[in-house]
């Protein structure tokens, strides 16, 4: 049995070894005829099997000799966090409890050492470190404050900060005063990633729909309408740009690939265009990730992709069934399923290394419809959180779940990390742990 293993040797014993896949899918949907379909059916009705492979080979990155690079916003390629942290303090920036959190993909905008973010009737909120509102400012009618206006948020690295809500409307504003630059009504509400590349703005509607604008004055400059949706969906759409090219999902599993300047197209990639009403509704994408010429996803019906930047090509697929962002260090990749499998690949390759049920005989496991909301990683750790509003924390070298902190008793957000503090969402609070 492998006690420990350096990883930079540990590769080349993946050169001669194949882990292959595990897992399926476990719905019962009518699928559709592959023979008559004109392509492949990505989505097959298959049974996950999910079983530990490699449980007791230690993978750590602490003597890890990989010079930690810039943490990429348009690649979405985040990598592991240098953070070094004992969380034994919780400090709260409270606002007015948001009615819809449970559909809510949040994120927050880190600004100096303040904090950006809103409440349930769209008022965008800046504190500061001791908990205290800078400024604030809401743009919304009467009428669409008891809407309760769900935002995207985004800034640049100047004093932008970039809004889209799901009412249609996107506008900037000053992070420095709080005062509005300028306001945009679109013909339908946003539901995506916002991203900010040379001077324009990318976001995706309800339609499916990706438009660019200016950032100056928020005028549009083109927009690429992709496969309409039969049916809504809640799930955040993800986009990521890199060489002047943009890559973004839409709600029913296609990839696109454009011309970041003038919206032309370069590839697609289909993955469910026709299948199920049932499937549609339910599918669940997680970001995509760019590392070096591949792009990286996963999806809640057991499928995750390694794609070719420049074609859209398959590189490989592996039987994983998660929404979450993968975390891509080197040439290791860590995500971590919908049932609380840690599984690591060979990001070249494809090939498993490990699988490990790492949430097992928590409370994760024995309450109903609970899900995992995010993860980030440093150097011997996983930070995991979940619906029923916990946070995990799992040692690698150890591979145990060393402490875990009850947030809430509902949905917290991902963990994010900014000056040595995490910080996590929940319906009516950002709380810092620190």
């Amino acid at each position: 049995m492998i006690k420990k293993l350096n990883l930079l040797s540990f590769f080349f014993l993946l050169l001669s070894c194949s882990f292959g896949d595990v897992g399926g899918f476990w719905s019962k949907e009518k699928s559709l005829d592959e023979k008559n379909s004109g392509f492949d059916q990505i989505f097959k009705n298959e049974k996950i099997n999910e079983v530990e492979l490699n449980e007791d080979l230690k993978i750590s990155l602490i003597q890890y000799d990989y010079e930690k690079k810039e943490v990429s916003n348009l690649e979405n390629d985040y990598g592991y966090v240098d953070f070094k942290n004992k969380l034994s303090k919780i400090s709260k920036y409270k606002f007015s409890k948001i009615n819809n959190f449970d559909i809510l993909s949040p994120n927050l905008v880190f600004y100096q050492n303040d904090i950006i973010f809103f409440d349930n009737k769209g008022t965008v909120l800046r504190f500061n470190e001791n908990s205290e509102i800078i400024w604030k400012l809401n743009i919304y009618t009467k009428d669409e404050k008891n809407s309760n206006p769900l935002l995207m948020l985004q800034s640049d690295e100047k004093n932008h900060l970039i809004i889209a809500d799901n009412l249609g409307k996107y506008y900037s504003i000053d992070k420095d005063n709080g005062k509005l630059i300028w306001l945009k009504k679109h013909t339908s509400p946003f539901n995506s990633e916002i991203k900010i590349y040379d001077n324009k703005i990318y976001i995706i509607d309800s339609s499916n729909q990706i438009n660019c604008f200016l950032l100056k004055n928020g005028n549009k400059i083109w927009s690429f309408s992709s496969e309409k949706p039969f049916v809504s969906s809640f799930s955040k759409l993800s986009l990521a740009i890199s060489n002047d090219t943009i890559i973004f999902s839409n709600s029913i599993g296609e990839i696109n690939a454009l011309n970041a300047s003038n919206g032309t197209l370069r590839w697609q990639f289909l993955n469910s265009s026709h299948s199920s009403y049932k499937e549609i509704m339910t599918l669940n994408m997680s970001p995509l990730v760019i590392n070096e010429n591949s792009i990286y996803f996963s999806t809640n019906k057991n499928k995750f992709y390694s794609l070719d930047f420049d074609s859209g090509a398959i590189n490989w697929e592996q039987k994983i069934s998660s929404s979450l962002r993968p975390v891509v260090v080197d040439r290791l990749i860590f995500t971590v399923s919908e049932k609380g499998f840690l599984n690591v690949i060979e990001k070249i390759s494809g090939n498993i290394i490990q699988i490990k049920k790492i949430l097992r005989n928590t409370k994760f496991n024995k309450i109903k419809d609970s899900y995992l909301t995010g993860f980030i990683i440093d150097k011997n750790h996983l930070y995991i959180t979940t619906s029923n509003g916990r946070l995990y924390i799992y040692n690698l070298s150890e591979k145990k779940i060393i402490n875990q902190f009850k947030i809430d008793n509902e949905k917290i957000s991902e963990p994010f990390i900014n000056n040595n503090n995490m910080f996590v969402i929940k319906d009516n609070a950002i709380i810092r742990i620190r």
